[in-house]
C-alpha cells in the first residue's frame, strides 16, 4: 500500500486517536494524537501547547508521549483519560484554524 503524505494526515490521526480513546485505548489514542499535532507546518499562532507551556513553563506536557515513544522511565504508568483527552485536544487546536470544520468526530468530541 502506498500512501502519499497530505493535507488528510493530521485530521485521519486525530479521528484515529478519538475513536480509540472511546474504546479505552488510551496509550494508543495518546501515541495518534501527538502523531497528528506534529504533522502539520509551524504556525505563529498560540494554540493549546504553546498556552500550557507559556502558562506552566515547568511542567512537562510531552511526559506520556516520550514515555509512549521511548523506553524512557518506570515499565508501567496509569494513564488517566484527562492525558488523552489533553493531547487530542493540543491536537485539534494545532489544526482547527485549517480544518476545524470539516473533521464531525471533532465537533462530537468537543
Amino acid at each position: 500500500m502506498i500512501v502519499e503524505r497530505n493535507a488528510a494526515g493530521p485530521d485521519r490521526g486525530i479521528e484515529a486517536a478519538i475513536k480509540h480513546f472511546h474504546n479505552g485505548d488510551l496509550d494508543i489514542a495518546i501515541t495518534l494524537a501527538a502523531a497528528g499535532e506534529g504533522q502539520p507546518p509551524e504556525t505563529t499562532k498560540e494554540y493549546l501547547f504553546r498556552m500550557l507551556r507559556r502558562l506552566a513553563p515547568n511542567d512537562d506536557f510531552n511526559l506520556f508521549i516520550t514515555w509512549l515513544k521511548h523506553p524512557v522511565g518506570p515499565e508501567n504508568a496509569t494513564i488517566l483519560e484527562f492525558e488523552a483527552v489533553l493531547v487530542i485536544a493540543r491536537a485539534i487546536t494545532q489544526i482547527c484554524g485549517r480544518l476545524w470544520g470539516n473533521i464531525p468526530t471533532i465537533h462530537r468530541f468537543r
